[in-house]
C-alpha cells in the first residue's frame, strides 16, 4: 500500500505555494497556510469477492487573513495535486472564521490506489 500522507506531503511543496502546510492543524502564526487531512479509504472496484483498489478522500484546507487573496494559492493547490495523481472532486464554499479574522476554504480531492495482489490469495 501506498503511503498517501507522504504523497499528498510531496504535492504540496511548501516552496511553490510560498506557506506553511500542516497535517490537520493550520499554522496559527502565518497569515497564509494549508492543511490536510485524509478521510478514511474505501475499497472499491470488486472482483472475485475482494477489492482492487482504494479511494481515499483527502481535504485541503486554504486559510488566510481575510485582507489576502487566495486565489492564486487555489490554482497552484489543485495544479500540483492533478500533477501528482489526485482528481479534484469539489471546492467548497468560503468560511469565514469571525472570532479571528481568518477566511478557510476547503478543497476536497480523491486518489485511487491500485493494489496489487498476490496470486492465489
Amino acid at each position: 500500500m501506498e503511503n498517501i500522507y507522504t504523497k499528498v506531503t510531496k504535492a504540496l511543496d511548501e516552496k511553490i505555494l510560498g506557506c506553511k502546510v500542516k497535517k490537520i492543524n493550520r499554522d496559527e502564526d502565518a497569515r497564509q497556510s494549508i492543511s490536510y487531512l485524509l478521510h478514511p479509504g474505501i475499497p472499491v472496484q470488486y472482483s472475485d469477492d475482494d477489492y482492487m483498489c482504494i479511494e481515499h478522500e483527502i481535504q485541503i484546507d486554504i486559510w488566510s487573513d481575510y485582507e489576502l487573496s487566495i486565489h492564486g494559492i487555489i490554482e497552484k493547490v489543485i495544479q500540483l495535486m492533478k500533477e501528482n495523481g489526485f482528481e479534484l472532486v469539489s471546492i467548497r464554499s468560503d468560511m469565514y472564521e469571525r472570532d479571528i479574522n481568518i477566511i478557510h476554504k476547503p478543497i476536497l480531492f480523491s486518489y485511487l490506489e491500485k493494489l496489487v495482489k498476490e496470486r492465489g490469495r
